[in-house]
């Protein structure tokens, strides 16, 4: 039928168009209008334009006049691909990275009770006025016909139940330190946005906290976390044991799912290294996973060595991940490289 045929070229269409939209997405997630627009807002995104294929008949072969003038970087030579424009909101394109990345929903550990919204579960004969059910004390007024009694009245029946809540908390540690300057910080903040919302996707109640550090370790707002830079030195060690004590006196482990990410160009001092190290190492039974992320690929031209101390770790300790963003387009690559998504 004509109308099963325009339904399966909108359904095509719709495909090729994700398709499109999937090809960019390493660039497009790494956009600061995507990580400052706010929820709800219809991003714009620039897509090629998908016209369907057709045969043209060749025009007729001709000898053309020879135009002076036109060479290397004239109007009229070369082709761009047109293109349209598409809109999403955040959450669309959420599901649209999540789905192109396979990342593997989690497994949580952690639950709770908590009440659900009131439900109507049927009808008794007792219960306020306000919920008093009109066409059932109808009906029951009818099958005697006399006046109206008290025992005629029907009421919904609302009652509560009890669900399983699953919680999370995901600790930000940031490298505050003179180094990590305005390209590595926004490497951070695009991490960071789509990591958490991830996350919230898997967690009923999903709680994130921030810490900056440079050689001291202090837990502050996002605004802050996002934007703040010191004039001090590294010690990478004072961001995971802040981290630590924080999820230690704050969530629970039998009652929160915890992760901590860790952001960093990478640059540490040698003293701290050996300690460094160590409060990784204690912090691993406490947390589902404890992800180094380096955001330079050197410092002062040179190679740093804190992504390569966590990435030994890794193979006797699981939870402990170590990845980087060495570019705003390896942001996507990072989520599936540390949540577990297939290649």
């Amino acid at each position: 039928m004509p109308t099963d045929r325009m339904q399966r070229n909108v359904e095509r269409h719709h495909d090729r168009l994700r398709g499109a939209i999937k090809e960019q997405l390493p660039q497009i997630i790494g956009g600061e209008d995507i990580i400052t627009a706010p929820d709800g807002k219809r991003i714009r995104i620039p897509v090629r334009y998908l016209d369907e294929p057709r045969f043209i008949p060749a025009a007729p072969t001709q000898s053309r006049p020879t135009v002076q003038g036109i060479g290397k970087g004239s109007p009229g030579i070369g082709h761009k691909d047109p293109e349209i424009e598409v809109e999403l909101t955040i959450e669309e394109l959420s599901e649209l990275l999540f789905d192109d990345l396979k990342l593997p929903r989690l497994k949580p550990k952690a639950h709770e009770d908590e009440l659900v919204d009131t439900q109507i579960e049927g009808i008794t004969t007792r219960g306020p006025r306000g919920r008093l059910h009109l066409k059932r004390s109808v009906i029951e007024h009818l099958k005697h016909g006399g006046s109206w009694r008290e025992e005629d009245l029907r009421y919904k029946d609302v009652r509560t139940n009890l669900r399983e809540v699953t919680k999370a908390v995901v600790v930000f540690v940031r490298d505050a330190s003179a180094s990590m300057d305005e390209l590595k910080r926004y490497r951070v903040r695009a991490a960071a946005f789509w990591a958490l919302r991830w996350l919230k996707k898997q967690y009923q109640n999903c709680q994130p906290v921030f810490i900056l550090h440079d050689t001291k370790a202090e837990e502050v707002d996002e605004k802050t976390f996002l934007k703040a830079t010191v004039m001090g030195g590294t010690m990478l060690s004072s961001g995971v044991l802040l981290a630590s004590q924080v999820l230690s006196e704050r969530f629970p482990s039998g009652q929160y799912n915890r992760y901590v990410l860790h952001f960093s160009d990478g640059d540490n001092w040698a003293s701290d290294d050996a300690v460094f190290v160590k409060a990784v190492k204690d912090l691993h039974d406490a947390v589902e996973m404890y992800a180094f992320c380096q955001v330079s690929p050197i410092h002062f031209g040179r190679e740093a060595a804190a992504g390569s101390l966590i990435a030994k770790l890794g193979d006797e300790f699981p939870r402990v991940t170590a990845g980087h963003i060495w570019r705003n387009e390896e942001v996507s690559k990072w989520l599936q490289q540390t949540f577990g998504g297939e290649a």
